[in-house]
Order: C-alpha cells, then structure tokens, then sequence
C-alpha cells in the first residue's frame, strides 16, 4: 500500500469565494439560503482587540467551513484509489501490487493536481510524504511516486496523521512511545 499525505499550505485561507458559491448552487442551495451565503462570503472584514489595541481592519476571505465545501468534489474523478479528507488533510491511497498499480496511482495523483489548479488550490510538493506499507520491497526499491513536477516524493518510515503516528511496519510502536512521552 502507498499512502501520498498531501500539504495544502494555508487551505483556509485560500478558498474562491466565486467556485465555492459555483459549488453551493449546483449543489442545489439557491433562493434566499443562496442569496444569504453569497452576501455572508462579499465584503467582510474582521478587527482584533487586545489589550485596549486594536489591528487595522483587514477582508475575511475564507474559513474552515468554506473549503470543507470546496473539497465535496475532489473524488468525483478519481478512478483506481482512495481519496481521504479531513479539513485540510489530505491523502490518496493504492494497494500497489504491480507496476500497472503504481501507474493507476499516478493517474489518480494527476487528477487531484487538475482539481486543485481547477479550484485555484496550490500544493506544498515539498512537504508531501509518502509511506510505503507491505512486503513487495522490489516494487518499491525499483518505483518512485513523484509530485506534478516529476520530483520525487520522500519516503517516510513513520508518519503522523490526525494525531496518529503511522509506520511503514503497520505496527503502532511509535505512537505508543510517542504517547507514553506525553504522560511523563
């Protein structure tokens, strides 16, 4: 099994406001709801007060909220692995068993680069990792899994995922030492 983890530097705060409201509408949400998130996303700004000072007013252009919605389609077109999201964590997965399986998951890779410039999203290529789990120690000494770019993805023995240490081993040896340095 591979498992791209992908980095979307800064996802919330990047959201168009134009495809995510593009989005809402063909997800059916129209009327006064359409008009209200429409009037709720233009023209907002925000301040922060502390200690008597306050910043200069500055736009709100995204949040949390807007780019789960934005997300909603990343999938539609992957064909051959699994696509995994939770708020701005993201990876895609293949149990790669031959060459012709690491290929299907470059394809399905590809496809989740056209969604993010399609939904003006940019990727941290440099930040990806990539854990290589199972026995087929050939297929993975003689395969690369690369960025758009064709620069290879680093491999990582262990990595941490929603507060989860996972290992190339499947074992959770990690998380539990991770674990027990934190009871100390």
């Amino acid at each position: 099994m591979d498992v791209v983890f992908l980095d979307d530097p800064k996802a919330f705060d990047k959201v168009d406001h134009g495809i995510l409201l593009h989005k809402l509408r063909t997800l059916g949400i129209s009327g006064n709801l359409g008009i209200w998130l429409h009037d709720f996303l233009s023209s907002r700004s925000q301040t922060v007060k502390a200690n008597g000072a306050s910043s200069s007013e500055r736009p709100v252009v995204s949040g949390a909220t807007s780019f789960l919605v934005l997300m909603i389609d990343t999938d539609e077109e992957i064909q051959h692995s699994t696509l995994v999201s939770f708020a701005d964590d993201t990876n895609i997965s293949k149990n790669d068993r031959s060459l012709g399986d690491v290929k299907e998951l470059h394809e399905d890779l590809n496809t989740v680069y056209r969604w993010a410039r399609k939904n003006n999203m940019v990727f941290n290529n440099d930040k990806f990792e990539l854990l290589r789990c199972g026995p087929l120690e050939n297929l993975k000494s003689s395969t690369d899994i690369c960025t758009e770019d064709g620069q290879a993805i680093s491999t990582s023995s262990e990595v941490k995922c929603l507060g989860v240490y996972l290992s190339e081993d499947g074992k959770f040896q990690c998380h539990i030492q991770e674990t027990v340095k934190k009871t100390k």
